[in-house]
């Protein structure tokens, strides 16, 4: 839900628009966009999204909160810091409440990764996500609040930097796993740094590759500017063929001191 002008309802559709525009939308509904005394509310079911097959144990759940800043905002095309000769003001407020459902695929499924993307709270804007894992799924509420505001000019390098680290903190991932597929080499949930080191570690060893990426990334998210992590991600990145990501986790752990 937000208070915007009628055009972010051509705004909205683009973020799902390559799904609705091969009819992978059912029941897409929308308020007045009209009427702005009211919050505008858009909604939509997914469906024939993948083909689950046999030999598929596990399945992952993503989202992108940097997309919140392309549809609703003008903040993704700020000007530089340079450029800026006069106040930044936001005339409108804008909330914007999305309401997730990732429903298991397997009866007794289990959830083996649960990172939400971060909590954000600064004196310009706010990210929050509240989950609820149920048994027939995890429920996830994000609010995005972005308040009136004039954002002086001596000031406005902070907001500009704010607003460019959003990205680096807007992602959730969430996997289910088969239970019948459920082994030692599960994700264990919550357990130290430590232990999650050696446990993709293992995993690599082990050419499980695509486990150790889901435990190094939760090190990751926990952790930023973990070297060894970095490194650990530029290695299974490596051995998955995705070159191109799997040199910039190198580079990024060289970055922080890792000895390559």
């Amino acid at each position: 839900m937000y208070k915007r002008q009628p055009n972010t309802l051509t705004a909205a559709e683009q973020i799902i628009s390559p799904l609705f525009y091969n009819k992978r939308i059912s029941n897409f509904t929308n308020s007045n966009p009209i009427d702005i005394t009211e919050p505008f509310t858009l909604s939509a079911n997914f469906n024939d999204i993948v083909e689950i097959t046999s030999e598929v144990d596990n399945f992952r759940y993503s989202y992108d909160f940097t997309s919140i800043l392309i549809a609703f905002t003008t903040l993704h095309n700020l000007a530089p810091v340079d450029a800026r000769k006069l106040d930044f003001k936001v005339m409108q407020p804008i909330t914007v409440v999305i309401n997730s459902y990732y429903p298991k695929l397997w009866p007794g499924a289990k959830v083996i990764f649960s990172q939400p993307a971060q909590n954000i709270a600064n004196k310009y804007y706010e990210l929050t996500h509240k989950v609820n894992e149920q048994k027939d799924g995890i429920y996830l509420t994000s609010t995005f609040i972005l308040p009136k505001q004039v954002i002086k000019v001596d000031d406005y390098a902070n907001f500009y930097q704010q607003v460019k680290d959003f990205p680096q903190h807007s992602q959730s991932l969430f996997v289910y796993k088969n239970s019948k597929q459920i082994d030692d080499d599960s994700v264990v949930i919550g357990s130290d740094i430590t232990s999650k080191i050696k446990q993709a570690q293992n995993l690599l060893e082990k050419s499980q590759f695509s486990k150790a990426i889901i435990i190094i990334k939760e090190i990751i998210m926990a952790e930023e500017n973990n070297a060894q992590a970095q490194y650990l991600l530029g290695l299974a990145l490596g051995f998955t063929g995705d070159d191109i990501q799997s040199e910039q986790a190198f580079a990024r752990a060289e970055q922080l001191g890792y000895q390559l």
